[in-house]
């Protein structure tokens, strides 16, 4: 029986798909589902501005999605990445992953770049580079610095999360863009999606994310600018990366657990193993023999795994497990 990976091999489109027209309901979407998606703050225009976060530990990794409103694709795709994370019980070893999917609801819901206040949110950040007057007339950069709440809930984030990674989607420049030291994550990402490096996005961006945090505070800053595809389509592309940037942060080094059942995948030059985490996926798991043998004779069995690191197989990305532990079954209650 054909077991689909939960890793998928990179997939390349033989054409561009333009992203819907229509806008999401990013605020009904998001609300229906209270328990995962936590209103953090509002927008200029009170709209909610929801967050997910997921994991525990001092090293954070932050994920903003649609901060220009007419990129609402990248938001759909920060949704799927959270809600995927989550479902697949992947849970990193000391890092808290933060999801804001939308940091410009209003900007959505008009189909405009700007925010209700007319301003360029990721021109509105307190660089030293700042300017009131736009590089070009469609950047516009606030009275001020930070003037707008989109930016200062940004701002307050940093402070409190203190990441060591932050990773921005944007559309349609199809380019891993890297600001500070964040070229080792950039080209991983790239080798994964296939997209080019830069360190460059081309043009000067003053009052950007990319130069307050990466240029100015040398957090490891990545800047995925997406090609001009709807969300299904970016989301396959991206996923292994996105993934990967994940679960290794800015150590360089993928350490994390997932739960599930266990299953031979068969005899293999390397030793390996899979791991039925959801119905119909599996992830491939690379063990030393002697790990092997304890999964293999537990195979069937609901297993926690820990795992270090993620290395290339020809049918996708393994998981490089390094230990595991049996889960025991919640005890069916008697039939009366």
């Amino acid at each position: 029986m054909m077991v689909r990976m939960c890793f998928a091999l990179m997939l390349t489109l033989a054409a561009c798909h333009p992203p819907p027209e229509t806008p999401p309901d990013t605020a009904a979407a998001l609300s229906r589902h209270p328990d995962f998606w936590h209103v953090i703050d509002t927008s200029a225009d009170g709209r909610p501005i929801y967050a997910h976060e997921h994991g525990t530990g001092d090293s954070a990794v932050l994920v903003l999605g649609s901060i220009h409103g007419d990129e609402a694709v990248t938001g759909q795709v920060v949704v799927r990445l959270a809600e995927w994370i989550s479902s697949e019980g992947i849970t990193p070893i000391g890092r808290t992953l933060l999801f804001v999917p939308f940091l410009n609801p209003d900007g959505v819901a008009n189909h405009k770049r700007t925010n209700a206040h007319g301003v360029d949110i990721n021109r509105n950040f307190p660089t030293r580079n700042w300017d009131p007057i736009p590089t070009q007339s469609h950047y516009p950069p606030g009275p001020a610095p930070a003037s707008e709440p989109e930016t200062r809930l940004v701002l307050s984030l940093l402070a409190r999360f203190a990441p060591r990674l932050i990773i921005s989607l944007h559309a349609p420049l199809h380019v891993v863009n890297y600001d500070g030291p964040a070229q080792a994550i950039a080209d991983r990402m790239g080798s994964w999606n296939g997209y080019r490096v830069s360190g460059s996005i081309g043009y000067a961006t003053p009052g950007s994310l990319g130069t307050y945090a990466g240029v100015e505070r040398h957090i490891p800053m990545i800047t995925l600018e997406l090609p001009p595809v709807g969300a299904d389509d970016a989301w396959l592309q991206n996923r292994n990366a996105l993934v990967d940037a994940l679960l290794h942060g800015d150590s360089g080094k993928a350490s994390g657990m997932i739960e599930g059942r266990v299953f031979t995948i068969g005899n293999e030059p390397m030793t390996r193993v899979g791991l039925e985490s959801a119905p119909g996926d599996m992830f491939p798991l690379l063990a030393p023999a002697q790990l092997d043998t304890v999964l293999r004779r537990n195979q069937g069995h609901r297993m926690r795994v820990f795992f270090e690191g993620i290395d290339p197989v020809p049918e996708g990305p393994a998981l490089r497990a390094i230990r595991a532990e049996e889960v025991p079954l919640p005890e069916t209650p008697p039939q009366h």
